[in-house]
């Protein structure tokens, strides 16, 4: 893999990374089982809550991340004051 090659994937894990390590973390032999037989019966009738849910999804990680770098700074803060 080129140096290039390599950028562009670290960009696209950057990019991805909670929400692909989100997704991943939910897939256990039950939840593929069932999620291919729902596929399977169903098709692409679901796809427009695609177009619902992925508003509210982006939303939740924006806040995650806002909230996680809010902890940080608190947490330097106490650090410093009690150092």
């Amino acid at each position: 893999m080129t140096s290039r090659q390599s950028s562009i994937v670290t960009k696209i894990l950057r990019v991805l990374g909670p929400g692909l390590l989100t997704g991943a973390a939910d897939d256990d032999p039950s939840g593929i089982a069932t999620y291919s037989q729902a596929d399977a019966q169903l098709g692409f009738m679901l796809c427009w809550t695609m177009f619902l849910t992925t508003p509210f999804m982006v939303a939740i990680q924006v806040y995650n991340c806002r909230e996680c770098h809010h902890e940080m700074r608190l947490t330097v803060w106490a650090a410093d004051t009690a150092a």
